[in-house]
């Protein structure tokens, strides 16, 4: 790091305040580059290039690298479609290929990011939303990290694109009418800050008026630790989420560095982020790139940022288990390696993997109750969720929207992975309609936040009130909870009550009871999403096979049920059907206020037969539900109309 000389940056700080006490004003004034290198330098950096796991990694961010080099560029960005091009990837091209300059001094790469900058710097609008987001954290990382390649005149007129795109948000921003700076924990105001702390760290003190782009960043960082709840969870899921951590923990990080606010330490989220993906990750040796974890929110593809948010947590707060899980991700193929994961390693934090772990996990801010069989790698596992959108903690602090759009409306739902495979699925990156989740219908209605192309919460903010996990329970041979879903659903239905107790016998044997009281006669229908085609076998048992698990869903109550199966179209944000995905629809036979629904799902590997291991018993009051299994030998009763705990005995 060295001084850049030229301006009289002192008098511009004199005039420019952050709070008089930051590092960018006490001791980083004029030092560049700066920007996520001042506790990892890129000297030291260059002296481990030929040690693993550096060497390896540099050899996968060339590669990277070099496929950057030679794609090619639209002629227009902002404001038109280009089929298969993203233009918000041009800020992580920036950053890669700034850092591999950095590191080899190769001007193929200096020449390509200077022509990247060129083409920025001619769009002459960035918006205010994830492409400036991407932009202008990219822009002022490259700017920052060639400072001294560029001549006086062309680092002026850098200085000048970044603060004039920046200063454009800023000023929406301070109008407070720009819903994106309230979004605490949506990916939208993380990303946008990703841009607006960047460039608040690369041009603090070489020009006026840089300090409100700092200080703006350091509020709403505050405001978003204060947001997140202390299970880990996003309100967006496990890939929106990443999308938001990825920015946030690098915001953080420079907030740290730069302005000297430990958030990390601030923020009870961080600490259980690894250990909440952990929980709702697929059984170890089921994980592909793809497809590792039960979803919650909008979910395609891989999940964005996952290993290097990791590697960021890891070194900010020293946790090894952390660093343990960013390792695993990477051998699992999440993803290239990041700039993030090789700047910011941190070799002095030895993985250690989290022995001993309960395989019961109850996320308990969001109100996700995950229960497997152990940790072998190749157990069953399952999840339920029932719980606010943006988690007790923020529903208890704020009533304007909180985490944007891409939740769902699946309060009650399960999804099952047994033997390797899918058994009850998550939908993906679906249209916000209850009906394409594992959960009920009421009367052909489903849950608040439906019925629109982005999840809307403002039923749930107007009457602060949400459904919830009633009772979580771990056992030695089960595991048990119940999910009180009643506030999810339209008052104009008149529920009483609408409890779904899950009952999990391991290794390999689910009870599903849902109890329903209403005001007046309704018909509830359950969903179930397989993954593969069911067929009926026999009186209220249905049968399927897929290429690794089989499965039998027996329905013991009501006696008279209707059963419909088809394979739903699966309908896209926008309108438009991706495919469809096999529904098994289940209701009873005639509207009641009081109804009863007991499933039965067990699975077993797909060459297998799916033999009846579980006998069931409902009092004809449907007061008690009592279920019984030769393997373990158990007795349970369950009172489905009650929060009472489940009575349970050796056979």
């Amino acid at each position: 790091m060295t001084i850049s000389s030229c301006i009289d940056r002192a008098a511009i700080a004199a005039a420019d305040i952050i709070n008089s006490a930051t590092p960018l004003e006490c001791t980083l004034l004029g030092v560049h580059p700066r920007l996520f290198c001042i506790t990892h330098p890129f000297e030291i950096l260059r002296q481990r290039l030929d040690a693993e796991p550096w060497k390896h990694w540099m050899e996968r961010l060339r590669r990277d690298g070099e496929s950057r080099l030679t794609i090619q560029i639209p002629e227009r960005l902002m404001g038109v479609s280009n089929p298969g091009f993203d233009a918000r990837g041009i800020g992580g091209h920036l950053i890669s290929l700034s850092l591999l300059y950095r590191l080899t001094e190769e001007s193929k790469y200096r020449d390509r990011v200077l022509y990247l900058m060129r083409r920025l710097d001619g769009e002459p609008n960035w918006g205010d939303s994830l492409t400036y987001g991407h932009w202008a954290q990219g822009y002022a990382v490259a700017l920052d990290w060639l400072w001294h390649d560029l001549d006086e005149a062309t680092r002026h007129a850098c200085i000048e694109t970044l603060y004039s795109r920046t200063r454009y948000v800023f000023d929406k921003w301070a109008t407070y009418r720009a819903g994106d700076a309230f979004g605490y924990t949506w990916n939208i105001a993380a990303v946008v800050l990703g841009g607006v702390m960047a460039a608040a760290g690369c041009l603090y003190g070489e020009r006026a008026d840089v300090a409100p782009f700092a200080n703006l960043a350091w509020e709403k960082m505050h405001a978003q630790s204060n947001a997140l709840g202390p299970d880990g969870v996003s309100p967006e899921g496990i890939m929106y989420g990443g999308y938001y951590a990825s920015y946030l923990t690098a915001n953080f990080f420079l907030a740290g560095e730069l302005l000297g606010h430990d958030l990390f330490a601030m923020t009870p989220w961080l600490s259980r982020y690894a250990m909440a993906l952990y929980d709702q990750s697929l059984p170890r040796a089921s994980w592909i790139a793809d497809d590792a974890f039960f979803m919650q929110g909008d979910a395609h593809g891989n999940v964005f940022g996952s290993e290097s948010v990791l590697r960021i947590i890891a070194t900010a707060t020293g946790d090894p288990a952390t660093q343990w899980l960013a390792d695993e991700f990477l051998k699992s193929g999440f993803g290239s390696v990041s700039p993030f994961t090789f700047l910011l390693y941190d070799p002095g934090i030895k993985a250690v993997p989290p022995l001993g772990r309960s395989p019961f996990a109850w996320l308990e801010d969001h109100d996700i109750v995950i229960m497997r069989d152990n940790w072998s790698g190749t157990e069953s596992a399952s999840v339920v969720k029932c719980g606010p959108n943006v988690g007790h903690h923020a529903a208890r602090r704020y009533n304007h929207p909180l985490g944007g759009g891409h939740m769902q409306p699946n309060n009650g739902e399960i999804q099952i992975f047994s033997h390797g495979g899918w058994v009850l699925t998550h939908p993906g990156y679906v249209y916000k309609n209850t009906a394409f989740h594992n959960t009920l219908l009421i009367n052909g209605v489903g849950q608040y936040g439906e019925n629109s192309e982005w999840f809307e919460d403002l039923p749930y903010r107007q009457r602060r009130q949400y459904p919830f996990m009633e009772r979580a329970e771990h056992h030695e041979l089960w595991d048990y909870c119940i999910a009180d879903m009643t506030l999810a659903y339209p008052v104009e239905l008149g529920l009483r009550r609408l409890r779904r107790h899950v009952l999990y016998i391991r290794p390999d044997v689910w009870i599903i009871a849902d109890a329903v009281e209403s005001v007046s006669p309704i018909t509830p229908t359950l969903l179930f999403h397989t993954a593969f085609p069911v067929r009926g076998s026999d009186s209220n048992t249905f049968v399927g096979r897929g290429e690794k698990v089989a499965c039998r869903l027996r329905f013991h109550a009501a006696a008279a049920l209707k059963a419909t199966t088809e394979d739903q179209p699966r309908i896209h944000t926008g309108g438009k059907t991706h495919g469809t995905m096999p529904l098994l629809r289940i209701s009873p036979a005639t509207a009641a206020t009081r109804h009863l629904l007991v499933t039965c799902v067990q699975t077993a590997p797909a060459a297998a037969e799916v033999t009846e291991a579980v006998q069931i018993d409902v009092s004809g009051l449907e007061d008690e539900v009592r279920i019984h299994t030769a393997m373990p030998r158990l007795t349970v009763t369950l009172t489905p109309f009650s929060s009472q705990a489940p009575a349970a005995k050796d056979a």
